[in-house]
C-alpha cells in the first residue's frame, strides 16, 4: 500500500510540472528556473509532444493533455482504492473464518460430551430392560405362580375344612341333648362360614385365572416392549451420532473451502497490485518519454 501511494504522490508531481497553458517544465528547467525568472528570462518550451500510443505524431501539448495526465491519475487513484477494499474485505472474512473455526470447535466438543451422556444412559437403559425381563422370565413370573397356587389351595383347603366342620357338627347334634335351638344357631354360624369361605374361593380362583391369562402375560409383554424400545433408542441414537459426525465433516470441509477461496482471493489481490504497480510504471515511462 506504501508503494502505491508512492506512486500517487508521483504523478501528482508529475501533473504538477506543466503549466495551466500547457507548457512542459522539465527537471532541468524546473532546477534552474528561479535563477532565470530572477534575470527576467521566460523558460522555452516545446511546443507539442510525442502521444502516449507513440503513432499519432506529436500533438499540442495544453488542456488536454493536461486533463488526460489528471484522469490518468484518477484511474491509478480509483484501482487503489479498490485494492484497498478488497484487502479490508479480505481481513475480515478471515477474521470471520477463524471464529467460525472456533464456534465449530466448541460446538463440536459440547455436542461429543452430550452424546456420551446420552450413549452411556441409552446402553444403561437397554442393559435394565433386559435384566428385568430375564428376571421375570427365569424368577418372577414363577414364584408369583406358586404363591398364587399356594393361596387357591389355601382357599381350597379352608372351604373343605368349614364343611367338614359343618358336617361334623350336624352329626355332633343329631346325637346331642342340645335344644334345637342352641343347634340351629351353632350351624347357621357355620352355615354362613361356609358361604363366605366360597365366595372367598371364587373370589381366589378368579383372581388366579386373571393372573395367568392377563396379568402375568401382560406384564411380560410390556417388559418385552420396553426392552425393543430401548434397543430401538440406542440404535437411533448411534445412527444419530454418526449422522452428526458427517455434518462436522462436510461443515469441515466447507470452511476449508472457504480458506481455499481466501487463500484464492489472497493471490488474486497481490497480482492486481504487482499489475497496477507495473502499469503505473509503465504510464509514468510513456509521460516521461513525452515529456523528454
Amino acid at each position: 500500500m506504501l508503494q502505491l501511494v508512492s506512486w500517487s504522490v508521483m504523478l501528482f508531481t508529475l501533473a504538477s510540472c506543466q503549466s495551466p497553458q500547457g507548457t512542459y517544465v522539465s527537471a532541468e528547467e524546473y532546477s534552474g528556473g528561479g535563477a532565470q525568472a530572477a534575470e527576467g528570462t521566460r523558460l522555452p518550451a516545446p511546443a507539442r509532444v510525442e502521444s502516449q500510443a507513440g503513432g499519432g505524431g506529436p500533438v499540442a501539448a495544453g488542456p488536454a493533455g493536461e486533463d488526460e495526465i489528471v484522469g490518468k491519475r484518477r484511474e491509478f487513484e480509483g484501482r487503489r482504492r479498490g485494492l484497498h477494499r478488497q484487502a479490508e474485505d479480505l481481513d475480515r472474512k478471515r477474521a470471520d473464518l477463524e471464529d467460525k473455526r472456533r464456534k465449530s470447535s466448541l460446538e463440536n466438543q459440547s455436542a461429543q460430551a452430550q452424546a456420551d451422556v446420552d450413549l452411556a444412559a441409552a446402553e444403561r437403559a437397554l442393559r435394565l430392560a433386559e435384566q428385568d425381563l430375564e428376571h421375570f422370565v427365569e424368577v418372577e413370573r414363577d414364584r408369583r405362580l406358586r404363591e398364587d397356587q399356594l393361596t387357591l389351595t389355601s382357599s381350597s383347603d379352608n372351604l373343605t375344612e368349614v364343611a367338614e366342620e359343618l358336617a361334623q357338627l350336624e352329626m355332633m347334634y343329631d346325637d346331642s341333648d342340645l335344644g334345637d335351638a342352641t343347634a340351629e344357631i351353632v350351624l347357621q354360624r357355620t352355615r354362613r362360614r361356609i358361604r363366605r369361605a366360597e365366595e372367598r374361593h371364587a373370589l381366589v380362583e378368579a383372581k388366579s385365572r386373571d393372573l395367568r391369562s392377563i396379568t402375568l402375560p401382560r406384564e411380560e409383554e410390556s417388559l418385552r416392549a420396553k426392552r425393543h424400545e430401548a434397543v430401538v433408542k440406542l440404535d437411533n441414537l448411534r445412527r444419530g451420532l454418526e449422522a452428526a459426525a458427517l455434518s462436522q465433516a462436510m461443515a469441515q470441509r466447507g470452511l476449508e473451502g472457504e480458506q481455499v477461496d481466501l487463500a484464492r482471493k489472497a493471490e488474486d489481490l497481490a497480482r492486481d497490485e504487482t499489475e497496477l504497480e507495473q502499469d503505473m510504471r509503465s504510464w509514468e515511462s510513456g509521460l516521461s518519454a513525452r515529456g523528454s
